[in-house]
């Protein structure tokens, strides 16, 4: 296995393995509906329309945004990088947020001011 992530370029790498992980999940999925084993909650995937959004979701954009990270952290300075990754946390919760109506609790609130905050010491640092 080591010779083979030492030989694939990241990006590639990436999406070989998001590839693999949507057949494995759309199988399971098939599996689970052939059984009768798959929850309630399930119903829209088993379905043609929702085992294709599935898979974009999946392949599409799943694959693409690690694609481009992947990418684009192979042009930033490691300090740039790790800020980065650092903050992606902070960032997806507030998305949730904004968009799917997830609460901030106070808990919430002093995470995102702890990764803030060390961002900023070590923005000034740098």
């Amino acid at each position: 296995m080591r010779e083979l992530t030492r030989e694939l370029p990241p990006v590639r790498l990436i999406a070989a393995s998001t590839a693999v992980s949507a057949a494995l999940l759309c199988a399971l999925l098939l599996l689970a509906a052939v059984l009768g084993v798959a929850p309630a909650d399930f119903g829209p995937l088993l379905t043609p329309a929702g085992s294709m959004g599935l898979a974009f979701a999946v392949l599409g954009v799943t694959c693409l945004g690690y694609s481009l990270k992947a990418l684009g952290l192979k042009h930033l300075p490691t300090s740039t990088a790790t800020a980065y990754s650092a903050g992606q946390p902070a960032v997806a919760v507030l998305i949730a947020a904004a968009t799917l109506g997830e609460p901030l609790t106070p808990t919430v609130g002093i995470g995102i001011t702890g990764v803030t905050g060390a961002l900023v010491v070590l923005a000034r640092l740098a």
